[in-house]
């Protein structure tokens, strides 16, 4: 598993619910959090089947493979490669976790108050932190 320090109301790449689970728990306490859906419901008006044709002829179309494309605005929308079949290349523009529930094993290390210039800046500071 990993290690993670973390500054509590300022974790932007945790999933939704996982953060608050982790309040009320104590320096070497152990569970279990289950988060449904923390990263949105499947949307299947965000998956798509184009042909070959519609890439570029070097792009290498494996599924798992990452791309990028834009919205009808212009904005960057990140897209993966589900499935593959002769010219028909499926793209998902959901994240990956979208719909699933997530089972997280956690242990609490231990717990200390926030220094003000963490509080300040929005993230550890020192070890396993950011250092300025």
């Amino acid at each position: 598993g990993k290690t993670k320090i973390i500054l509590m109301g300022h974790e932007k790449d945790l999933p939704p619910g996982l953060e608050e689970s982790l309040l009320g728990h104590e320096a070497g306490e152990s569970f279990t959090v289950s988060v449904e859906e923390g990263y949105g419901i499947l949307d299947l008006a965000k998956i798509q089947i184009a042909p070959r044709s519609a890439f570029p002829k070097t792009m290498k179309l494996d599924v798992g493979e990452r791309l990028y494309s834009q919205d009808d605005e212009g904005n960057p929308v990140a897209l993966r490669i589900t499935a593959v079949d002769g010219d028909a290349i499926t793209v998902d523009a959901n994240h990956e976790h979208a719909g699933k529930t997530l089972v997280y094993e956690i242990k609490i290390h231990s717990v200390r108050d926030a220094e003000q210039g963490e509080l300040e800046h929005g993230h550890v500071h020192g070890e396993g932190g950011v250092k300025h």
